[in-house]
């Protein structure tokens, strides 16, 4: 993985991925192909599509859904700004009233470390829990179900259950009520935590399809409180979601469908939703975009743009969506042909000219540029400079050949990409 093709400084795909190239493809390009068929044949056969619940008295529904699942002592995890914000009333007024007492844990923090999971694993434990209710962001509903799978898999530390089907034992039921519009965890197959032993900080990812919960209750009046940064970023991850999903191989015709909904309902919602937090129907579409979003990389991964951002994320300290959002553009033009069609679709879905697979592709990323600039994102990385690439890359590297992306990079290539996110001299690095 040395090989460095000239082309202009663009990074360049091997043939056999949409371009020419003096490299053959090599006996390791090879293996991931077949590893990435392997793994989505299964997924065809083992996915099961969870339920999913949006009418205005879903909230009310969710003790009666954990009796008939004979839980009866649900932890309710959640933040402490979800609870200063009063949104938790309504449910622990539901399950009050249904005769279930939660214990409540209030403390989940933006970013899930493994300390923080095997302290809410003693919380679960000491008060007898046998459910979880995940009432927040991203990050709550990403710890909830790292904290199911370890409450299922006792013996097994976090970190052994990182990685692709580790997860041995079906977890406790997990009811997911996002009240951001973004992350998609709320019906993802995985979750991501920080493994904050490593110097730096890196996070780690758990995927398995036991890790999807069960139940999904989206209300968007849960989002309202959303600031407009957080919106953007939310947003920008769902969209981020979607497009590679859409963009990597092996996808299902499900999971293309879910892509373009996602595209078109963030095209019409998202602008609305950052410009005025009260508009209800921007909320509610911003809200169902982020879940197709999530459908669709259950079953058709994410990739390159989160491999990056799980490496620069926490060794910038910056927020995982602003980090999709930043590099989007720029992993998208470097992929060139090899994602070319998958992004005129999405740019047709998104009601934009397409007539050509490049035409379609170049408004697609040029949308995406203009949707940050209006939203107050950067161009580059805050705070990148050339002494994070190497580190970077060596993290990024391989987990974007673990996914099924356009085009597989070498180290040259990877590092062509990672420059170009490093702000120039002088360049104001604050975000909007």
């Amino acid at each position: 993985m040395t090989t460095s093709p000239e082309n202009g400084g663009q990074p360049q795909a091997p043939a056999e991925e949409g371009r020419a190239t003096a490299a053959p493809a090599t006996p390791s390009r090879a293996r991931a192909r077949l590893r990435h068929a392997a793994t989505a044949a299964a997924l065809r056969v083992l996915w099961r599509d969870p339920s999913c619940w949006d009418d205005p008295h879903a909230i009310e529904r969710i003790p009666s859904y954990l009796a008939q699942r004979g839980a009866r002592r649900p932890l309710l995890l959640t933040s402490a700004g979800v609870t200063r914000r009063g949104q938790s009333a309504p449910l622990l007024d539901a399950l009050r009233t249904a005769g279930v007492e939660a214990a409540v844990l209030d403390q989940a923090p933006p970013e899930p470390t493994v300390q923080d999971v095997e302290d809410a694993l003693s919380f679960y434990q000491a008060n007898g829990c046998d459910s979880i209710v995940a009432l927040g962001g991203g990050s709550v509903l990403d710890a909830a179900k790292a904290v199911a799978a370890r409450a299922a898999n006792p013996s097994t530390n976090l970190a052994d259950l990182c990685g692709l089907g580790r997860i041995r034992h079906a977890l406790p039921t997990v009811v997911a009520v996002p009240t951001t519009a973004g992350s998609g965890s709320e019906t993802t197959a995985g979750a991501v935590v920080i493994d904050e032993r490593a110097l730096p900080p890196r996070k780690f990812v758990l995927a398995d399809l036991k890790l999807v919960p069960p139940l999904t209750v989206l209300d968007p009046c849960l989002t309202l409180s959303a600031p407009a940064a957080l919106t953007a970023h939310a947003g920008m991850d769902a969209l981020t979601h979607a497009i590679e999903a859409r963009a990597n191989r092996f996808t299902t015709r499900a999971a293309r469908a879910c892509s373009r909904e996602a595209v078109a309902l963030i095209a019409r919602h998202l602008s609305a939703a950052y410009a005025d937090g009260a508009d209800l129907r921007a909320r509610a579409g911003m809200q169902r975009a982020a879940y197709l979003a999530g459908r669709a990389i259950t079953t058709s991964y994410v990739g390159t743009v989160h491999a990056i951002a799980h490496a620069a994320g926490p060794l910038l300290g910056l927020p995982h969506g602003l980090v999709n959002a930043i590099v989007l553009p720029t992993v998208l033009h470097a992929f060139g042909p090899a994602a070319s069609e998958a992004l005129a679709d999405l740019a047709r879905a998104a009601g934009l000219p397409a007539q050509t697979s490049a035409h379609g592709a170049d408004e697609l990323i040029r949308w995406i540029e203009g949707l940050n600039a209006r939203m107050g994102i950067p161009r580059h990385l805050p705070g990148l400079t050339t002494a994070h690439l190497p580190l970077i890359r060596a993290r990024a590297l391989p987990e974007s050949w673990s996914y099924p992306v356009p085009s597989l990079w070498t180290e040259p290539q990877m590092t062509q990409v990672l420059e170009r996110l490093v702000p120039p001299a002088g360049e104001n690095g604050a975000v909007g």
